[in-house]
């Protein structure tokens, strides 16, 4: 767009080119109003009184006789018949844009001035058919058939029409005082760590929307799943084994943590619209849930996005709780300096390590997190192309343990085989926290014997 109004209808043509290379076409720009603003334009056409009115009890026409430019979306008088006037300020602001920045080849999602986004075409605005388009002093005169309101954002709705959710009831739970830290004002530096002092202003906010999906956010759109109370239930009663408060006093509610952990798989960042969901989505923390059209209860379009209504659980338990997998050349420490990292294309990662140990019950050492408490099993990958083969075991240990710490529990003895598409079952172990462990793998016998070695271990949750 240009910078100056004053070549306006030049700069309107660009405009609607870059969104659609017909609407130059639909527009038929003959219709030039250069002497009056926007504001003067409505003024005079006695089919748009209700709205000239409109404007100037919520102030708006003070605006428009500005020198800045704007798209106005004026609905007929008749338009207004049963017209819901609550809120006024808002709503009409709905009908004011700012000069849009539109995408070329799309439908235009474009900001209105009351903060809200609205889709626009060739055609139509909302459910509202565009009649007529005036080139003004300060912008452009849409003239359309109906009046609308707009669509709350997907938390506004969240807040204002599912109280009797489960979910709603536990998200509700989320609410707290957190630091403002845009709007506080530095006053000093604190002289024993080096940090800045603020004058603190803490905001009242929920953390679901920080820590998952900021819902209220008009500018970017959302999928956002609510769960029926028996599939909300479900999904705690499904998590609650692997998520424990480390203090119940800090429990919001029973199983909250199950209850969040259900909670921060709902939010997906992108518009999916029933004629449109893939074969699965990717959440906003990262996990893949999944659901189709016949899953779907009810839906409700939104100013950000959609609702889905559910009445079953799109978490799936091998989703949410992916494989654990510790690459083979990523050790963490030896007992001695005899190993070597082997380029394999057939190896996880195209790697592996060969442990050539010179004396018996040498190891090599890798640490990993256990995030949830659960029964996991134990897989690994030990490939060794000779006609020897070689007896290794894996151990549990407390977190980087020393030289002469015993294991807390070793796997049964297992073989290296000759293929690398060959995965090893070591076994099972539960744990009752999430931890810190160590692993050691070495070999079994007393004496020398063919090399350990290790392309990856795997490690799985399961029911």
């Amino acid at each position: 767009m240009m910078k100056y109004f004053n070549v306006i209808s030049f700069a309107f043509l660009i405009i609607i080119i870059g969104c659609n290379k017909n609407w130059d076409d639909y527009y038929s720009v003959k219709n030039n109003n250069l002497k009056y603003n926007i504001l003067e334009t409505i003024k005079e056409n006695p089919e748009l009184s209700k709205f000239y009115d409109f404007l100037t009890k919520t102030g708006y026409d003070q605006i428009l006789q500005s020198s800045k430019n704007y798209y106005v979306w004026a609905p007929k008088n008749d338009a207004f018949n049963n017209f819901d006037t609550s809120g006024l300020k808002s709503v009409i602001g709905f009908y004011i844009s700012f000069s849009p920045t539109i995408e070329t080849g799309k439908k235009c999602r474009i900001k209105m001035i009351n903060g809200k986004y609205t889709e626009i075409d060739t055609n139509s605005i909302e459910s509202s058919k565009i009649l007529s388009v005036t080139v003004c002093k300060n912008g452009i005169l849409h003239i359309i058939d109906k009046a609308y309101t707009p669509k709350p954002n997907i938390w506004e709705y969240f807040q204002t029409k599912t109280d009797n959710f489960l979910q709603k009831k536990f998200i509700d739970k989320l609410f707290t005082e957190i630091f403002d830290k845009e709007n506080s004002k530095p006053i000093g530096i604190d002289q024993n760590t080096g940090l800045t002092i603020y004058d603190t202003i803490r905001l009242w906010k929920n953390i679901y929307l920080t820590n998952v999906a900021n819902l209220e956010n008009e500018s970017e759109l959302f999928t956002y799943i609510i769960l029926s109370d028996n599939a909300f239930q479900t999904g705690v009663d499904t998590f609650k084994r692997y998520f424990k408060p480390l203090n119940d006093s800090l429990n919001i509610i029973k199983d909250s943590l199950a209850a969040y952990n259900v909670c921060n798989e709902l939010a997906i960042i992108g518009k999916y619209k029933p004629s449109e969901l893939p074969s699965y989505f990717s959440t906003t923390n990262g996990n893949i849930i999944r659901f189709n059209a016949s899953d779907i209860d009810s839906f409700v379009e939104t100013s950000n996005g959609i609702i889905y209504f559910l009445n079953s659980l799109p978490i799936k338990e091998n989703d949410k709780f992916k494989s654990i997998i510790i690459e083979g050349e990523n050790l963490e420490k030896a007992s001695s300096k005899e190993w070597i990292i082997r380029k394999v294309n057939e190896a996880s990662g195209s790697f592996d390590i060969l442990f050539d140990n010179t004396s018996a019950a040498k190891w090599i050492q890798y640490s990993v997190y256990i995030p949830y408490p659960a029964k996991y099993q134990f897989y690994c990958t030990s490939v060794f192309k000779s006609d020897s083969t070689t007896s290794q075991n894996i151990g549990l240990f407390t977190f980087n343990p020393s030289e002469t710490t015993s294991a807390f529990y070793k796997f049964p003895s297992f073989k290296s085989t000759k293929d690398y598409s060959s995965e090893i079952y070591l076994g099972e172990y539960t744990f009752t926290s999430e931890m810190n462990i160590s692993l050691r793998i070495s070999n079994v016998s007393a004496t020398k014997q063919p090399p350990v070695t290790l392309d990856y271990i795997r490690i799985i949750p399961v029911k």
